[in-house]
């Protein structure tokens, strides 16, 4: 073997050491909502809340999905991350920046809890992610073992 071929042989495994422990890295979590609060905050008077949240995945752990709610960005979610904002009762629509063109539409009313779970699909188009509502249930369940985050102040 040649003296470039091994300089490059040893160069690419380094190279893919080092992007394995950086994935490996965005993949080690922090503490659980349960671990950190015991489990979910309240809302403030008068106020609704809404929680958004990311499954965890290593397929899609560099990827992040940038949350804008009428028409303002309030946060970023990496995979088996959660953040939560305090809404005023009304109708709100939720629209990924990768996604413009699907909106989620829906009402917070004072002291409700809305639960929101972001997807990511790998399509022909690249790495598409969705918003759904989910159920109360289904949202206290799949938040329990999700790292809380603080969002990204309001532009």
């Amino acid at each position: 073997m040649s003296t470039a071929t091994s300089y490059f042989s040893g160069a690419l495994r380094l190279l893919l050491a080092g992007l394995l422990i950086v994935g490996l890295a965005a993949c080690a979590p922090g503490p659980s909502i349960r671990d950190s609060h015991g489990g979910l905050p309240v809302p403030v008077n008068e106020m609704g809340r809404i929680y958004f949240y990311r499954a965890p995945g290593i397929l899609m752990a560099a990827s992040e999905a940038e949350i804008v709610v009428n028409s303002r960005k309030v946060g970023n979610l990496a995979p088996g991350t959660a953040f939560y904002r305090d809404a005023f009762p009304g109708r709100y629509e939720v629209v990924l920046a990768n996604n413009p063109e699907e909106i989620l539409d829906f009402t917070v009313s004072a002291g409700q809890l809305t639960f929101i779970e972001i997807t990511s699909a790998l399509e022909l188009s690249g790495l598409q992610h969705s918003a759904r509502q989910v159920e109360n249930d289904q949202g206290h369940r799949d938040l329990m073992g999700l790292t809380l985050i603080e969002p990204t102040p309001p532009k």
